[in-house]
């Protein structure tokens, strides 16, 4: 089930033109504009097969005719309009730095949906206007995605025990201290002791 309230993404990736070190920093992105409900990568190779089992991708491989460089392309514009026609999302990315895919892109919108890009930088000039967003893939590969990490059992018990020390050394009379002066004296009490958050279950 899609989160609730978040805009259903259809993610179609021509597999072809793009390389598959994108999908774990694109997949972060777009979690910020929705819930990528459809992941499907046409004209599938092996290059792709560890990613799009990682990320969970469905394979979408494509039977070509001898000597044609355009049946991924097809196969893909098919899988998105069938996906318009059964108004499963509510907005398409599209993922190739291949300017064919602009009249899909336009067609898309005048249907009402939000559509995203993904390109090369090189290409954005000429298709960025046919999309609501633009992500470049030298962008989306060059990102940090921050990572929290959870404190291990020996740090909360540690910050537990002084925390402890803290209020036995500096009682309230009405046994209340805020946050905020907690955190002062424990850092005066510990200044090795440095913790933005502490989260106890």
């Amino acid at each position: 089930m899609p989160a609730a309230g978040k805009p259903r993404i259809a993610l179609l990736i021509d597999a072809q033109n793009v390389a598959p070190d994108i999908a774990g920093p694109l997949l972060v992105r777009l979690s910020k504009d929705g819930d990528p409900v459809v992941r499907r990568l046409y004209g599938f190779n092996e290059s792709w097969a560890a990613a799009g089992r990682e990320h969970a991708f469905l394979a979408c491989p494509t039977v070509a005719a001898v000597g044609s460089k355009n049946a991924a392309d097809i196969d893909l514009v098919i899988g998105a309009m069938d996906l318009l026609q059964a108004g499963v999302a509510d907005t398409f990315c599209l993922v190739s730095s291949d300017s064919d895919f602009v009249a899909l892109a336009l067609r898309l919108r005048e249907a009402g949906r939000t559509v995203i890009g993904v390109g090369r930088e090189a290409c954005a000039s000429k298709l960025q206007p046919a999309y609501h967003l633009f992500l470049t893939i030298e962008s989306l590969r060059s990102a940090k995605v921050s990572v929290t990490t959870a404190p291990t059992p020996a740090r909360l018990n540690e910050a537990k025990a002084l925390i402890g020390e803290t209020l036995r050394a500096n009682p309230r009379t009405n046994g209340k201290m805020s946050i905020s002066e907690l955190g002062v004296l424990m850092r005066k009490a510990q200044p090795a002791f440095v913790s933005k958050k502490i989260r106890t279950q």
